[in-house]
């Protein structure tokens, strides 16, 4: 909820700012950007787990575990809801 009332308030002020042309044509680079380094970040890990039986061995890693929030942790809410039953 947090980050959709940041997003919301960021639009808002960008359409105020830039206009609604110029706001549309940069959300479409933002995504652009995210999608790209998501994907350029999963074959980073894959490059980086080549000659493991598994690629998923990268993303289960103690380099990459000691850097995850605690399993307590407020980041962890969203999909602790998402895949509890009600």
């Amino acid at each position: 909820m947090v980050a959709v009332a940041v997003a919301i308030m960021l639009t808002v002020g960008l359409f105020r700012t830039i206009g609604p042309k110029h706001t549309r044509l940069c959300a479409q680079i933002v995504a652009a950007v995210i999608g790209a380094s998501f994907a350029i970040g999963l074959q980073f890990g894959a490059i980086l787990s080549y000659g493991t039986p598994s690629r998923i061995v990268f993303l289960q890693s103690e380099a990459l575990t000691r850097y995850a929030p605690d399993s307590a942790s407020i980041l962890w809410w969203p999909s602790s809801q998402a895949f509890s039953s009600s």
